[in-house]
């Protein structure tokens, strides 16, 4: 029997992912040499004779490292162990070894080697201004979680020589270890030696405005304002007035740098800003809020302007944000325009806030990573704030409160930019994906009719365009629309796609009686993937149904067994082929291994009525007789049911 390949089907579209890193502090240490089954069991090895004894040390370390890079890891380690007894003092000996204990924990576990932080320690004391020593020590405190150790070394390194990567990892821990006003220093110093100003100076931003101390706070911002007020000290200075409530104090300064440039961006988003978080309501505020969205100079107000109002904003529940957020969306969808710009960072912002709903404290914390000497550096627990993220999320549905925009505006958002701009496939994709996920069939289909004349992803497109033709009951639309589809190239390079494209649309050709085209499908799949049993049993029923080519049919249909034994469907094609090279004995019991499994299936008709033409042929005409009843009760098809109507009365097989 044929299985049906689009009675459902499966949405996987790759995701377009947006991935902000914040600041934590963890790692994972570096592993070193081969792989080997075990320590103690190497040769011994025969004493070497030197005249003197720094030279035979070097030797002996020189020839460690030599087995080390053969993967001769016993003798490697027996080498170390000699060298060792030779200079005990020898920093680079136990600098291996920590290597060594870090890439065969069981050896620390066992007591044959020492910890890798003790090993790098002792290296340290015989070394002490070696800094690949100290930095391979600092990696692998950093990843126990020793944090003011990893300080200390830090202070060291920078001492020795400064260094941005270095001086970046301590401001780092110091943060993580709620060292306020020393990690300000520590950026400060950064900031010195030439390092990334819009990056430190957000930090230190940031810093001010989360300070408990906000009287040191606002001093601190207002001498960095005072010493250059440009644009980025201005930002900082006011975002920490506006954090620690000094709202009058903001606004005088918003003025004065207004009355500059009326038309500076910057600190016009902090103008809205401060309407906002000061809850500012009046229908001046709002009048001036309207302005700004509205100036004329360019769409990048907006988008400024619209980065204050959400992702800052998305877990408060303000009456006075929702306003605001209502009105960038209206007059975003609103304004004339050619650039998608403001739009696709409206849907960052709204995207953002579904997300920030209901993202979990795991997810959250995997945003937070830093590369710390070409390794990913997790961060530390404490790092991400939990507790107020649950409690935010967890109030919000306890007071049945929904986000401040349904998923369909950003539906809205994002058919505005497929208006502009056709060829955006990212958008594209968001809005196939939200339409099968909310089995919009109607939608789906335009969605993937209106994509096919690009020529992009051409499979993707049409196979989620025949699924929703299909759903719709429009089956000769979907064979059309597959037919188009496996003319072109497949651009993905998805194997996968194309052999379901080519397995459905198989099938719908056999469905309106194309057996030539339904074979070539079949045929096609194959090439993809020869071990497609399902495929390989849908061809072979067909070569059976037509009588032809039994041999073959045979042969794919023992393929299917083998890769899938328990499916009734395949053991009913087995039957059927085994019965038409009239082999009635082996097609009887194939059936009958066929009628165990159904009730795995909702419509038997197919397997009764070939139980009971075999079972005829066999000559337990009775039996057939119960079969063909069975059959005419669970048929569905007018012509079908005449069939069997006619053995039934007959007491025939054709």
């Amino acid at each position: 029997m044929r299985l049906k390949l689009c009675t459902a089907f499966s949405l996987i579209l790759p995701l377009l992912l947006l991935t902000s890193a914040v600041l934590g502090v963890s790692c994972s240490s570096s592993k070193h040499g081969a792989g080997r089954q075990s320590f103690g069991q190497a040769e011994k090895i025969e004493a070497l004779t030197f005249d003197e004894e720094g030279r035979r040390f070097d030797n002996l370390y020189l020839a460690a490292l030599s087995q080390k890079l053969a993967g001769n890891l016993d003798a490697y380690y027996t080498l170390l162990s000699e060298a060792q007894k030779l200079n005990p003092n020898a920093a680079e000996v136990y600098y291996e070894l920590a290597q060594l204990s870090d890439e065969f924990p069981s050896l620390v576990r066992d007591s044959v080697l020492e910890s890798p932080i003790l090993l790098l320690k002792k290296a340290l004391n015989n070394a002490p201004q070696n800094r690949d020593i100290r930095m391979a020590l600092l990696e692998h405190l950093i990843d126990k979680g020793q944090f003011t150790e990893s300080i200390n070394q830090c202070d060291t390194l920078l001492a020795q020589k400064y260094s941005e990567n270095v001086a970046t990892v301590h401001a780092r821990l110091l943060y993580s270890c709620g060292e306020e006003r020393k990690t300000l220093e520590a950026a400060e110093k950064i900031l010195q030696h030439g390092g990334d100003e819009e990056y430190w100076m957000g930090l230190i931003s940031s810093l001010l405005a989360e300070m408990k101390d906000s009287v040191f706070a606002i001093e601190k911002a207002r001498t960095y304002y005072d010493e250059n007020p440009n644009n980025m000290t201005t930002n900082l200075y006011v975002g920490v007035l506006m954090e620690h409530q000094m709202y009058d104090k903001a606004r005088e300064i918003i003025n004065q740098q207004l009355e500059k440039n009326p038309k500076n961006l910057d600190i016009l988003s902090k103008d809205l800003a401060l309407i906002i978080n000061s809850k500012d309501t009046t229908r001046q505020a709002k009048e001036k809020v309207r302005q700004y969205l509205l100036n004329p100079d360019g769409p990048e107000n907006l988008k400024t302007l619209i980065s204050i109002s959400f992702p800052r904003n998305c877990l408060n529940d303000s009456t006075e944000i929702k306003w605001a957020s209502e009105e960038l969306l209206t007059l975003a969808l609103s304004t004339s325009q050619k650039s998608t710009s403001i739009l696709e960072y409206l849907a960052k912002a709204l995207e953002k806030e579904h997300e920030t709903l209901q993202i979990s404290s795991e997810a959250w914390a995997d945003t937070c990573y830093v590369e710390f000497n070409d390794y990913r550096i997790e961060p530390p627990a404490t790092f991400v704030d939990y507790e107020k993220l649950e409690s935010l999320t967890a109030e919000r549905q306890k007071r049945g409160i929904d986000p401040l925009f349904h998923i369909d505006s950003l539906n809205t958002i994002y058919e505005k930019i497929l208006e502009i701009d056709p060829t955006n496939e990212k958008i594209r994709f968001k809005l196939l994906q939200s339409y099968s996920n909310d089995q919009d069939y109607d939608r789906l289909e335009k969605i993937c009719i209106d994509a096919m004349e690009y020529d992009e992803y051409l499979y993707y497109y049409g196979y989620y365009g025949a699924m929703a033709m299909l759903n719709k009951g429009k089956d000769h639309d979907a064979l059309l629309l597959l037919r188009q589809t496996t003319q072109g190239e497949d651009e993905t390079q998805n194997k996968e796609l194309v052999e379901t494209v080519f397995s459905t649309l198989g099938e719908l050709e056999d469905q309106e009686g194309n057996i030539k085209e339904s074979m070539a499908a079949y045929e096609k799949v194959l090439e993809i993937n020869p071990y497609n049993a399902t495929v390989a049993n849908n061809l072979a029923y067909t070569l059976s149904k037509e009588n032809r080519d039994l041999d073959r049919a045979e042969e794919l249909i023992l393929l299917a067994l083998d890769i899938s034994p328990n499916e009734g469907y395949i053991w009913d094609t087995y039957a059927w082929i085994l019965y038409q090279k009239g082999d009635y004995v082996k097609a009887k019991e194939a059936i009958d291994y066929a009628l165990q499994y159904i009730a795995d299936y909702l419509n038997p008709a197919t397997y009764y009525l070939h139980a009971g033409d075999i079972y005829y042929k066999v000559g337990q005409k009775k039996k057939a007789n119960a079969f063909w009843q069975k059959a005419l009760r669970s048929a569905t098809d007018a012509q079908e049911k005449a069939e069997i109507n006619k053995r039934i009365k007959t007491q025939r097989v054709p």
